[in-house]
């Protein structure tokens, strides 16, 4: 970390512990009094707590082979954010960075961009991840921030169990049972960027079937430009959904659930004038879409199977074209017995996935692709030394319509000597694979005129475009001291072969209908690149209504072009060296409780030469403080980038988006539960 972000941070770290201090002194004063714990469960509980995404099967969290970390109810209450994306700002590794008003990029362990292609997302085990844009959009896919059990964060490769594009991690969005949220509840916001109203009910019909559903209406107020001016982004979407969770009997339990949302948002591109300089265009977004899903569980004795089946149609409709997509998922898997020291877990799946793509004039070579994805994976926990030694082997082979035939196999080592430490390593290789935009992408963007002519590159796909391949060497280590403090550490050294790059082919100038210089470019494999980093998370809960959370992740990397063409631009490294996250959370007085949140990041490290806009270090922080009456009824309010005017967090570095920054904002927040 340099010395200059060194002593910013450091003079914010102080204040944030010297407010601990003060804090931990009071709740030693007052713990009598006070019997409202900052969640139902201690710390030493909290690192047993179980996960599901690593293996696809239960698993307490301190032995899983692999660099996790658990969003939980408590956290996201606490956070006091709006939009999915915002919690990701505590989980060490990621890099979470806003560009519009209404979009985000997110992803671990580098090569973030505006659809961050190697982070697989996930609701419920259901992929949200775009077959046409190789990434997610984070606005369409809103959900009820109250309506989410837990959300697991894997860094590092989990192509193994969940397939292609699962190369630098693995977000899965657990949302809640039907049980757990029976209440009526009625939720208002108003703030400077965000103002949401939204209202859920739930029930039951007879004792074994419950229930809910909710509509949510979000407005994101626009964001501003560097010199202060409005950005001309705002957002606004609804979302309606249900549920039912159905335990028919002891061995069987069937849930059902789906969304519909649309929206509409500004998102002003870039263009040139013809004296070269820059101007924004502007662009009028909407989106619709949903998806049904349906979940079948049964226990056998000594085993469990189950089996998920979805459909999700998804609308994206702006002046780069129109994209239409569906995709219908079917996925099974099997938890076999335990015998002798095997615990095997195997799977299979089958994703269809089509789409319509329009425009004028429309943006792909062909306006309609279809994609037949075959699955089967194979993974086993071998015990080498029984409750002490575990070594993991597994693999996943898939079939696309694109790359043909994929193998993503993994071996981890997993050492528990009491349940106090846990050390782990792992070796994998994933894969990305080709999306529609890499094989058929046709596109005009503009670029600055040259001799007083019209310039536009013509990005072009490449139909013989092939897997990006990931190897990757993982280590950790994992340990509770006392009840009071747990430690959390993770290294990583990653190769990548056959990375994205644009390569420049000769110029020339069209007539009609107006004399323009076109600069053909076309998409190759053709960059390589090493990287490597490390992340440790501290939690430490001084006293019972004290807890505190930090986390550090230093990450760098090195890129080289492996073909021999000259690259224009490929995917960039888009990755700050240090990332600091200090949270401090505080029940202050009877029912009230203070959120205080330091998140500071070096400058963004981009391997690309075309950067104009490079994101400078920033440090960001938040406070929120909150008073409930009688458990029914909270009020919240609170200020977020205190530190700043305003800061730009992300240049999407396309030649086609511009970039929004962050203002500082304030927000009061009304929840009624009856």
């Amino acid at each position: 970390m340099n010395s200059r972000l060194r002593a910013r941070v450091g003079g914010k770290c102080v204040l944030i512990f010297l407010l601990c201090g003060r804090v931990c002194v009071y709740g030693q004063a007052t713990q009598s009094a006070n019997n409202s714990d900052l969640s139902q469960m201690s710390l030493e509980q909290l690192t047993k707590v179980e996960v599901s995404s690593v293996a696809r099967k239960e698993q307490q969290l301190y032995k899983t082979p692999a660099a996790v970390y658990v969003i939980t109810r408590e956290d996201i209450r606490n956070s006091g954010v709006s939009s999915i994306p915002e919690l990701f700002r505590i989980v060490p590794g990621m890099q979470v960075a806003q560009f519009y008003a209404n979009e985000w990029a997110v992803s671990a362990r580098g090569f973030n961009s505006t659809f961050a292609d190697k982070m697989l997302v996930l609701i419920d085990g259901r992929s949200i991840y775009s077959e046409i844009y190789s990434g997610v959009f984070w606005g369409q896919n809103d959900l009820l921030l109250e309506d989410i059990e837990r959300i697991e964060v894997i860094r590092g490769p989990g192509g193994t169990l969940w397939g292609a594009n699962a190369v630098n991690g693995i977000i899965n969005i657990i949302t809640s049972k039907a049980k757990r949220t029976q209440e009526a509840e009625v939720i208002a916001e108003a703030g400077r960027i965000d103002r949401e109203g939204a209202i859920r009910y739930g029930g039951q019909a007879g004792r074994q079937v419950q229930y809910r559903g909710y509509f949510k209406d979000l407005k994101r107020n626009q964001l501003v430009t560097d010199d202060g001016s409005p950005a001309h982004d705002a957002a606004d979407e609804q979302t309606a959904g249900i549920r039912a969770d159905w335990q028919a009997n002891a061995s069987d339990w069937i849930t059902l659930h789906g969304n519909l949302f649309r929206g509409r948002e500004d998102k002003p591109l870039t263009g040139y004038l013809l004296n070269g300089s820059e101007a924004l265009l502007a662009n009028k977004v909407s989106t619709s879409g949903g998806y049904a899903l349906s979940r079948w569980e049964h226990r056998f004795e000594g085993s469990e199977l189950a089996m998920q089946g979805s459909y999700t149609q998804e609308i994206h409709d702006e002046l780069a074209g129109l994209g239409r997509e569906r995709s219908l998922d079917f996925d099974l898997q099997h938890h076999l017995p335990v015998f002798w020291r095997n615990d095997i877990n195997w799977g299979m799946g089958y994703r269809l996935t089509t789409d319509t793509i329009g425009g004028d004039p429309v943006p792909f070579s062909h306006a309609h692709h279809r994609d037949n994805l075959y699955s089967l994976f194979l993974e086993d926990d071998y015990s080498l030394v029984p409750d002490k030694l575990v070594v993991t082997g597994g693999f996943k082979l898939q079939h696309n319509s694109f790359s043909g035939y994929e193998i993503q196999p993994d071996v981890r080592l997993l050492w528990t000597p009491d349940t106090h430490h846990s050390a782990w390593a792992a070796a994998s290789r994933a894969v990305r694979t080709p999306s529609v935009q890499d094989l058929d992408l046709k596109i005009l963007q503009p670029m600055a005129p040259e001799n007083s002519m019209p310039t536009e590159a013509l990005v072009t796909g490449n139909p013989n475009f092939h897997s990006e391949v990931l190897r990757a060497y993982e280590a950790g280590y994992r340990e509770q001291v006392g009840k009071n403090i747990s430690l959390d550490f993770a290294g990583f050294v990653n190769t990548y072969s056959g990375l994205r790059d644009s390569v420049a082919e000769t110029p020339f100038v069209v007539m009609s209908p107006t004399p323009t210089i076109l600069v053909p470019i076309v998409y190759e494999n053709g960059l390589g690149a090493h990287s490597r980093g490390m992340e440790a998370a501290l939690s430490w809960t001084p006293v019972h209504n004290v807890l505190i959370k930090t986390s550090y992740s230093w990450a760098n990397a090195r890129l080289w072009v492996t073909d021999g063409l000259p690259s224009v631009q490929g995917d960039t490294w888009n990755n700050p060296t240090n990332t600091l996250s200090v949270r401090g959370n505080w029940a202050l007085a009877h029912r009230w409780n203070l959120y205080s949140s330091l998140y500071a990041v070096s400058k963004l490290e981009s391997a690309s030469s075309t950067v104009t806009h490079p994101v400078k270090q920033y440090e960001r922080l938040d406070m929120h403080v909150s008073y409930s009456v009688l458990k029914t009824l909270q009020f919240s309010a609170g200020g977020d980038n205190l530190l700043q005017d305003q800061h730009p967090e992300f240049d999407p570095n396309d030649g086609y988006s511009s970039r929004s920054q962050i203002p500082r904002s304030g927000f009061v927040k009304l929840v009624w539960s009856f």
